[in-house]
């Protein structure tokens, strides 16, 4: 589990500096979104070279925000069609404003949703 203060400065972030691998030299912003101590995200290009993919491969990376580093790996939800909902409720109350609004709802489809990736904080 994600320590609450990084939950918490993830959760007042609009974007999240995400990096997958070792050919990512500057992390990539993207929407992280929490659910309890759990940050997901979703794939949005939905590119076969992608953070997404790299992590799915097996990869190791970092999530950046507000100064705070955290190295972490990625998976596929175990839990996704349930958990899912919940995921869909924290995009639109974190992003569904203004210009964001088409991407906010558009993130909801069922080809992001199929492109959920958990973040597991990595010890050590």
């Amino acid at each position: 589990m994600f320590h609450t203060d990084f939950v918490a400065t993830v959760n007042r972030a609009g974007l999240v500096g995400v990096s997958a691998g070792k050919d990512r030299a500057t992390p990539l912003e993207i929407w992280v979104v929490a659910v309890g101590n759990r940050l997901f995200a979703r794939s949005w290009g939905l590119s076969e070279r992608s953070w997404y993919s790299t992590f799915l491969s097996g990869a190791h990376g970092f999530l950046e925000c507000e100064g705070q580093r955290v190295q972490v790996s990625g998976r596929e939800p175990l839990d996704l069609q349930t958990i899912s909902p919940l995921i869909d409720a924290e995009y639109l109350r974190k992003y569904d404003r203004g210009e964001n609004s088409k991407y906010a709802r558009g993130i909801l489809g069922q080809q992001h949703i199929q492109r959920t990736l958990e973040f597991i904080p990595l010890v050590g």
